[in-house]
């Protein structure tokens, strides 16, 4: 098991190789690659990302995950950026590439057709993946059907891949009203390939940064707002995940991607997250 810093979580104040400096600075051997440390975005081209990979090795890092995060982007131009990364995944040395359902989930869809444009956007990259080593997941969100593990099961039924698994997100989970661990991890356990680290919890105002607070829960608590706070101050049993992760012998990467409102704040909380995940996998190794 491996930790990587989310790129994405860095782009928004520094370019790609400020976000690799501070990637390696932080002493990560890895990182999870985004469309914002390439010029192109979703548009890049084979040169761009033979340039990014030149920059990872320069910096001595390894870029096996990318996140294929949607900006508000219609499903016609998702399904095309997700077939560009699998053209020039070789080139960057992609094992995962971390995939939503946001740009399929169109007002007055229904769940079954979210699902099936989702699925027919995965086939042809789905027929190319084995070829390549590609492995690609589902990240679960609180705003649609991803949300809990009846939902998440459903879409895995659906795409019915061997290189289709799930992005397990606790504190996604979390927000969307499920109990993330230890009862979504035991029922996703078989099909987790990539795992999202942070934690959260109900912003309560007066008592929490302002900096920190972030949107609603699902409902039936969307009167309940997230707090996206420090690794340790949260409602989520990061440590009975990570130690678990360790005993179930995990070989992926654990990103870290906290979500903050200023680049200062953000690299305090990936010391932590750094720190905390560490300590506890270290912990984890010795007791199993």
């Amino acid at each position: 098991m491996r930790i990587a810093v989310a790129a994405e979580s860095l782009t928004r104040w520094f370019d790609a190789r400020q976000t690799l400096e501070h990637v390696r600075a932080l002493g990560c051997t890895d990182v999870q690659l985004c469309s914002s440390l390439l010029a192109g975005r979703m548009s890049f081209s084979e040169r761009e990302a033979a340039e990014l990979a030149g920059l990872l090795a320069e910096y001595g890092l390894r870029g096996e995950s990318m996140s294929a995060f949607p900006v508000q982007t219609s499903p016609e131009r998702y399904a095309a950026f997700l077939r560009r990364v699998t053209q020039f995944a070789p080139i960057l040395g992609l094992r995962i590439l971390n995939t939503y359902l946001l740009p399929f989930a169109a007002p007055g869809r229904s769940e079954d057709e979210v699902i099936s444009a989702y699925a027919r956007a995965l086939e042809p990259v789905l027929r190319k993946a084995a070829d390549i080593g590609l492995t690609f997941t589902l990240e679960p969100e609180s705003f649609d059907l991803s949300r809990d593990v009846a939902g998440l099961k459903k879409i895995l039924s659906c795409v019915d891949h061997p290189n289709f698994k799930i992005t397990f997100d606790p504190c996604n989970l979390y927000q969307g009203g499920e109990e993330a661990f230890p009862f979504a991890y035991e029922q996703l356990s078989a099909d987790i390939a990539h795992v999202h680290i942070k934690n959260g919890s109900v912003f309560v105002e007066g008592r929490h940064p302002a900096d920190e607070k972030a949107f609603e829960f699902a409902p039936p608590h969307a009167d309940r707002i997230m707090r996206w706070g420090p690794i340790r101050d949260g409602a989520l049993n990061l440590t009975g995940l990570l130690t678990h992760l360790v005993r179930d012998q995990y070989v992926g990467v654990v990103v870290l991607e906290p979500h903050t409102q200023s680049a200062e704040k953000q690299l305090a909380f990936l010391c932590d997250d750094l720190e905390f995940v560490r300590e506890t996998i270290a912990r984890a190794v010795v007791g199993a």
